[in-house]
């Protein structure tokens, strides 16, 4: 049990990913989108989907969020690069790697609200 509360926030992440992609594939059947628009609301879609899991973990946090929030980014960005590795996208680019550093920075900012909330609430 201890070890799905670990995976917990990863499976979440890849449900949340698979209901928005789901949503987008409707909206595209129904309305043709530029392919940028669907670029646009799948990164804003998980990144508030991000920061909001990395509050509720940085409230959990005692010390060093700037650190942990790394180190969760890291990790986010590990699971999300096996994820476009499954899905034969393996080709690192200039705008991948410009995701992958929103992703971090939006995992440290979480972890920094969250710990700031969980002081302001003492």
């Amino acid at each position: 049990m201890k070890n799905f509360k670990k995976f917990k926030y990863y499976i979440n992440l890849l449900i949340f990913i698979l209901i928005i992609i789901s949503i987008l594939s409707v909206i595209n059947l129904l309305f043709t989108l530029q392919p940028i628009i669907n670029k646009v609301i799948l990164l804003t879609s998980t990144m508030i989907f991000i920061l909001i899991q990395n509050i509720k973990i940085g409230k959990r946090t005692e010390e060093k969020a700037y650190q942990k929030g790394l180190v969760k980014g890291l990790f986010t960005v590990l699971f999300l690069y096996l994820l476009s590795i499954i899905t034969f996208s393996i080709k690192i680019t200039t705008n991948r790697i410009i995701y992958y550093i929103i992703i971090i920075l939006t995992c440290i900012l979480g972890h920094v609200i969250g710990i700031n909330k969980r002081n302001s609430n003492h």
